[in-house]
């Protein structure tokens, strides 16, 4: 055994903060990585990120940072992160356009704040803004569906060098203002979440899964001889993205985000709605799910493999969906087991936790009347299932050999 492996699930109660070190013990070589960085405690999370342990602070570099959706308490702590560390790889699920400024119209204060959704519509704008430009070296979008090739599953593909799929002005999931990501300092590649890859060692696997649908899977978007529509309108999409693009710089989100009008929301979801139609038709399921465990087949007894899971609705189906992308072997190491969403029934079904048995389950959240629900908390104990507690005052930390 010549590596150890520090993680954490952070005290930030409803929220999360997920670190963990790959340590090379004979040449002292680090892989930093760290999955979500946010809290419903503003003050929790910045007191945290500024005091992560030791050996996180001796190196003041991310190799991976890994956000699994927008909402606040998923992402609010990345202003005081880059002023701390510098994020080599920052990995994001592929969200369509039409998708954001539905989340940042329709999701309300609780969502997403107006910083977030600049840094969701543009991130290299908002890295401009917040004088962090220089903090961020790439940006890796992961899109699920399909595998589109079935070599990609033996194969050593690494986030850096086998992009999967091109970005283009059409489908881009970012807005250009006055600075496009696309050509700007930061590299964009955007990858099948099919691709695993390793850390720098060669040693460590991550492998990501993806469950949201696309525009055109939800009703919303139409094709006619190549060129793609929006439903309600009519329009062609590159007609509607410069339709939106133009309020957005007219509320001043692109450029004055602590200075919006009140409405601004209003504004936009009115906006998305005339090419639209309304939201409920746009409901998705959009966390992106992170498998981390040593490469070495010959360990799935040990169970070394944690599965992060943010806020993503684990129903029967997404589970079965699930399963079948990471195959048996990676599904067979699961030991750490994220619940997803805090504990909310929403995001759980009845019988889930006899599908991660033995795994330990982990529930990221300061109790509450509905986080854990009681539904998902019964399940768990029907089970016998061993259930450790991240709240804002104790955090769940583990490290092991390989």
């Amino acid at each position: 055994m010549a590596f150890r492996v520090n993680k954490c699930f952070h005290a930030v109660g409803n929220g999360t903060l997920f670190s963990g070190q790959i340590q090379n013990i004979q040449n002292s070589e680090v892989f930093n990585w760290l999955y979500d960085c946010g809290s419903t405690s503003l003050k929790t999370i910045g007191n945290i990120l500024t005091n992560l342990p030791n050996w996180f602070q001796s190196h003041n570099t991310i190799d991976m940072l890994v956000i699994s959706h927008f909402d606040n308490d998923h992402v609010n702590g990345l202003e005081i992160l880059l002023k701390n560390f510098y994020v080599k790889k920052l990995v994001l699920p592929f969200t369509e356009w039409p998708q954001s400024i539905r989340e940042i119209s329709i999701l309300g204060k609780k969502g997403i704040t107006p910083s977030i959704a600049l840094f969701q519509l543009n991130p290299a704008k908002w890295l401009q803004l917040n004088g962090f430009e220089n903090r961020i070296n790439e940006i890796v979008l992961v899109k699920g569906g399909e595998n589109p090739n079935s070599d990609i599953l033996e194969s050593d593909n690494n986030l850096v060098d086998n992009p999967d799929l091109p970005i283009d002005s059409t489908t881009s999931v970012f807005f250009e203002f006055d600075t496009p990501v696309q050509k700007s300092t930061i590299k964009l590649l955007k990858i099948n979440h099919f691709q695993s890859f390793k850390d720098s060692s060669g040693s460590f696997e991550f492998m990501f899964y993806n469950a949201e649908k696309s525009f055109s899977e939800l009703g919303l978007i139409y094709e006619v001889g190549g060129k793609r529509f929006a439903k309600k309108s009519r329009q062609e999409l590159s007609i509607v993205k410069a339709d939106i693009e133009k309020t957005i710089i007219s509320l001043g989100l692109d450029q004055h985000i602590t200075n919006l009008p009140k409405d601004w929301r209003k504004k936009l979801k009115h906006c998305y709605e005339k090419h639209f139609g309304k939201t409920g038709e746009a409901k998705n399921n959009i966390s992106l799910c992170m498998y981390a465990a040593p490469l070495d087949l010959n360990l799935q007894k040990s169970r070394y493999a944690t599965l992060l899971t943010g806020d993503i609705n684990l129903s029967s189906n997404v589970i079965d969906d699930m399963e079948a992308h990471l195959g048996i072997n990676r599904w067979d190491s699961l030991g750490i087991v994220q619940v997803p969403h805090h504990g909310s029934q929403h995001s759980w079904t009845v019988g889930n936790t006899a599908r991660f048995m033995p795994a330990t389950f982990v529930q990221c959240a300061t109790p509450t009347k509905l986080h854990p629900h009681s539904k998902v908390v019964t399940d768990l104990a029907s089970y016998g299932a061993r259930v450790r507690v991240a709240n804002r005052q104790l955090p769940v930390a583990y490290s092991f050999l390989y």
